[in-house]
């Protein structure tokens, strides 16, 4: 799952950081509380935060098909995240994560043609574009 992070009170850099083990943990938590002792057992099995950008805030979490459903269904209630307040969105469910990445990538793109029509410098645009498509393995969650 494509999971977008939107922090309650934004900062000045537009940026935001999240350990991967607090992420993680926020979302069992809350899949603990909903759905019990059965949530929590079902999902454990193949549940992952695999991926995190800092500056554009999306994240793809890592879980079986079925239990999935479980971890889809407490996105909204999860409000909090290493005691920054956030919202929860899901952008895209996949079955791999290479189409979660096909889909951050023209996600990104589009984001990128809305923001470069606002910019004058071509110095400007070629900024934002390695900002918003960088893919490395500093981004990555354990």
């Amino acid at each position: 799952m494509v999971i977008e992070i939107n922090p309650q009170q934004q900062r000045k850099d537009n940026s935001l950081t999240i350990p991967s083990p607090t992420f993680y943990q926020a979302l069992l938590k809350k899949i603990q509380e909903l759905h019990g002792d059965f949530g929590a057992a079902a999902i454990r099995e193949g549940f992952a935060a695999k991926y995190f950008n800092e500056r554009t805030r999306i994240a793809i979490v890592r879980a079986r098909h079925g239990p999935h459903k479980l971890i889809t269904s407490v996105l909204p209630f999860v409000k909090e995240v290493d005691k920054k307040k956030v919202s929860l969105v899901t952008l895209y469910t996949g079955a791999t994560m290479r189409q979660c990445f096909k889909f951050i990538l023209n996600h990104q793109q589009k984001k990128i043609n809305e923001i470069c029509s606002t910019l004058q410098s071509e110095e400007e645009k070629v900024a934002i574009k390695e900002a918003l498509l960088k893919f490395n393995s500093t981004q990555t969650l354990s």
